[in-house]
């Protein structure tokens, strides 16, 4: 009746972490390079009758924190435009979903899937004048890391240098969906694009760990020797010595010497339902931004900040390098 799949870009489980019950129940094995988190969960689920069917999963995690979360799943179908969810009911270390699909196949996903080549295909997909696309370093997979950078900028100077950022951690995937918006409305012909683009420099890394996204990581580049692109060089050093080697590690703050934004923005995700949160450098800046993005009230969603000084984080390193030299 069903069979499922865990051999795609950026499953998790993969194969051998699918157990077939009967023919419409199954019990997955997720895994998680770390011993806190495991909040990765893609797989492929084919309904191969005529009609619709009911499908029975269990999914057994590889950490038991934050279990009361694992509550809420999103569903597309191919023949859908749009993610559905799909509610779960969880207990420690364990989540419980049964649901009616339409014959076909889907992706079910714990933060809705973006893969690899969902980004090749995106980049792939964009053509503007105003629009410079390169290769800026390969990963330890030998994967694409991408630089993207808009403008239309004559004069030598930019007035600021943005920097967007997303998928340090494999699984935030709402990053990459941040990203597509951001670029498609800053190469639109709205006014007001048009006009930043003549004043300012706009940088994107669309997806800082491709192999960790690919491999179906939770947060790390990989299962061993693993590099967090969230924290500095320097914590590597003191904390992870084995992943300065790195490749992506290294390409991304390469990355960041290169382009000396003036600010910078660092996408990620969280799987609370009611709240964003923002980490910012005081509560000025946390301002700044509410100005343009207020509490969305209407989606029951509302900011929690936290001030946080950001020292172990690539956020915390281009601030104190701009202190130092780059916008002298």
């Amino acid at each position: 009746m069903f069979t499922v799949s865990g051999d795609f870009d950026s499953a998790n489980p993969q194969q051998d972490g699918i157990e077939k019950i009967t023919g419409n129940s199954f019990i997955f094995h997720a895994f998680s390079e770390t011993a806190i988190e495991s909040f990765k969960f893609d797989t492929k689920i084919s309904n191969n009758s005529s009609e619709n069917q009911s499908i029975k999963l269990e999914i057994i995690w590889s950490t038991e924190p934050f279990s009361e979360l694992r509550d809420c799943f999103y569903w597309k179908h191919t023949a859908d435009t749009d993610w559905t969810v799909i509610p779960a009911s969880t207990a420690l270390g364990r989540s419980y979903i049964n649901f009616n699909t339409a014959p076909g196949t889907g992706i079910l996903s714990l933060h809705p899937h973006y893969g690899y080549d969902d980004c090749e295909r995106f980049i792939a997909s964009l053509d503007h004048p105003a629009l410079q696309k390169e290769i800026a370093g390969k990963s330890e997979q030998d994967r694409n890391i991408w630089l993207l950078k808009a403008s239309t900028l004559i004069k030598p100077k930019p007035e600021k240098k943005f920097l967007i950022s997303a998928r340090n951690h494999a699984n935030e995937s709402s990053g990459s969906y941040c990203v597509e918006g951001m670029l498609q409305w800053l190469l639109s012909d709205d006014p007001l694009a048009e006009y930043a683009l003549s004043r300012h420099e706009f940088y994107f890394i669309p997806m800082s760990n491709p192999d960790g996204v690919a491999d179906g990581m939770a947060r790390h580049t990989a299962r061993e020797y693993c590099a967090d692109l969230n924290k500095t060089l320097q914590w590597h050093k003191d904390n992870a010595p084995e992943a300065l080697h790195d490749k992506s590690l290294n390409v991304y703050y390469q990355m960041l010497d290169r382009i000396q934004p003036t600010h910078f923005m660092n996408m990620h995700s969280y799987l609370f339902k009611f709240q964003d949160e923002l980490y910012a450098l005081s509560p000025d800046h946390a301002n700044r931004l509410f100005k343009f993005m207020p509490n969305q009230i209407e989606f029951n969603k509302i900011w929690k900040t936290k001030i946080h000084d950001h020292k172990l984080l690539p956020t915390g390193y281009c601030h104190e390098s701009a202190k130092r030299s780059w916008c002298k």
